[in-house]
C-alpha cells in the first residue's frame, strides 16, 4: 500500500500577505526538502507544485 506526498509553499508565504514568522524561511525550506527527500527515500509518491498568480488583464 502507498501514499502520495503533496507539499505546496506558496510564495506568499516567504514574502507575500501570508508571510510566515515562525519557524524562519531559512529553516522552513531545508525542512521541506528534507521532507521530500524522506518520502522518494521509502519510494513514497511525490509531488512538487508551483502555483502561479493570474494577474488580470486591464
Amino acid at each position: 500500500m502507498g501514499a502520495v506526498t503533496l507539499i505546496e509553499v506558496p510564495q506568499q508565504y516567504f514574502s507575500g500577505s501570508l508571510e510566515i514568522q515562525y519557524p524562519p524561511h531559512q529553516e522552513s525550506l531545508p525542512n521541506i526538502a528534507k521532507a521530500i527527500d524522506a518520502a522518494i527515500a521509502i519510494n513514497l509518491g511525490s509531488s512538487a507544485v508551483a502555483g502561479l498568480e493570474l494577474v488580470p488583464q486591464v
